[in-house]
């Protein structure tokens, strides 16, 4: 009865929603900093109860209500011209057997690798050196003595104040926040929890983003979601109690735009699959993008071999990543075929503006041998792009890949990053969602966090993706 009440509610709420942000300051309790160095590290042989973390899995009704036929994609699919740029780094992080999902979620600073999961929050050198790892329960509890379970982490490194700063959810009602002091993930960071103000103690997911000014995040609700706003100036001094500015967002599962190059604030919804509505949050105003596709964002459950158990391919309806580059928002999600039954990814360019679309792209197998999902991106300064994701078949494991796309938009054939080892059967349960980033100490590389199995386990692994730059051709200088 409690689950149909939050459905009519939701579906109530999505029907009389409207696109307009509400605002409202609110305030995050502090609590006590820790020492990430000092903390219990975690026994990697320790049992543990298996047991899959909470998600409403299925696709919101404005979704649903709005759906069209799947028609023929018009998003170009590119014929590979190049060979994927080599692996220097490949290591393997976290892994859980007995947790579901592994919500791979990772950032990169000048010396560290900080990967935080459902599985653990774990600190290596850019060389694969395992420093620490700690359970996300243990760095974010509450309280002294709290069973409740800590999921969905999200984490990123601000380069411009050498700060990192990680999230995560408390049993479906807080949303908790660290912020470290330094540049060493293992030094001591301040922490907060976070209640938002809405009618139902419920929230589900997490989406975090940089601007040049502002620490935005996103969770959803039952009747939406809600985007968060701190400024970095509050949070790094550790104002107690900490403000930050919520909106009201009448969609499911927007997503914030990473953007250092300025302080301007994007959200992007998809809406019905077949345009993408881009919202600054300082005007209420958004800008409707029409996409070159009809709604063909289905859920699909993929096979793998040496099991019958078919594993999700995610949250076909939302955008998982977006990042600003050169003034134009890239954007990627999972492209689910009804009609091919096949989970693919597709990629888009947008001018946020001038509400236009600039490019787009699909990872696809028409075969429906391969299936791809749960994929991150990034793009460089030169205008090249690291698509890493998850790989899904009859005839392997499940496993990790990535896709390179030069500044001349030539594009790589499908890298390996890891092949599974075994099947994963006891639950359908996978992703997330994963990383990948540009290295904010050098613009050729690329770094992904990526997921693959071995039996009845998920394994996290970092790989760095070596690539090469365009030269600059040199105007009058002669030799």
């Amino acid at each position: 009865m409690i689950l149909i009440s939050r459905l009519l509610a939701a579906a109530l709420v999505v029907l009389l929603a409207t696109p307009a942000l509400s605002q409202e300051i609110i305030y995050a309790t502090p609590l006590s900093p820790v020492t990430l160095s000092e903390l219990e590290g975690v026994a990697s042989a320790a049992p543990q109860r298996r047991r899959a973390i909470h998600h409403e899995e299925k696709s919101p009704l404005s979704m649903l209500l709005g759906r069209r036929p799947d028609s023929v994609t018009l998003i170009p699919t590119a014929v590979p011209t190049l060979v994927p740029p080599p692996l220097t780094v490949n290591f393997s992080v976290v892994g859980s057997g007995f947790l579901a999902p592994a919500d791979a979620a990772g950032a990169v600073g000048k010396d560290h690798l900080v990967a935080a999961t459902n599985g653990g929050v774990a600190v290596h050198t850019k060389t694969g050196q395992h420093l620490t790892t700690i359970s996300l329960d243990v760095f974010m509890r509450d309280v002294v003595v709290d069973t409740t379970d800590y999921y969905d982490p999200r984490v990123v490194y601000d380069r411009a104040s050498d700060r990192w700063v990680m999230m995560c959810i408390r049993a479906e009602e807080h949303v908790m926040l660290g912020v470290s002091r330094t540049g060493d993930p293992r030094g001591t960071w301040d922490r907060y929890r976070i209640t938002l103000p809405q009618a139902w103690s419920y929230v589900d997911f997490l989406h975090l983003a940089l601007t040049r000014d502002t620490v935005v995040f996103e969770t959803r609700h039952l009747g939406g979601s809600i985007v968060v706003s701190i400024s970095k100036s509050d949070l790094y001094q550790a104002a107690r109690p900490l403000p930050m500015r919520t909106y009201g967002y009448g969609e499911v599962d927007v997503t914030p735009v990473t953007n250092e190059e300025s302080g301007v604030e994007y959200v992007l919804d998809n809406l019905g699959g077949d345009s993408i509505d881009v919202t600054r949050l300082d005007s209420s105003q958004g800008r409707l993008i029409r996409l070159p596709i009809g709604s063909a964002f289905f859920d699909f459950q993929a096979p793998q071999t040496g099991s019958t158990n078919r594993l999700s391919t995610g949250f076909t309806y939302h955008i998982e990543t977006a990042t600003m580059r050169n003034g134009a928002i890239y954007a990627v999600q999972t492209f689910g075929r009804s009609n091919a039954s096949r989970a693919a990814i597709a990629w888009w360019k947008l001018d946020p503006e001038a509400g236009v679309l600039l490019d787009s792209g699909l990872i696809e197998d028409p075969t429906a041998t391969m299936h791809y999902s749960y994929p991150s991106l990034d793009v460089n300064r030169a205008g090249a792009m690291v698509i890493g994701f998850a790989t899904f078949s009859a005839s392997q494991f499940p496993s990790s890949g990535y896709v390179y796309r030069d500044a001349l938009g030539r594009e790589s054939t499908i890298g390996t990053i890891r092949m599974g080892e075994g099947p994963f059967t006891w639950v359908d349960r996978w992703g997330d969602y994963t990383t990948t980033l540009v290295d904010p100490f050098d613009d050729t590389a690329f770094w992904t966090l990526q997921i693959y199995a071995t039996r009845d386990r998920w394994i996290t692994t970092w790989s760095k993706v070596q690539t090469k730059t365009i030269p600059t051709r040199r105007r009058g200088v002669r030799h």
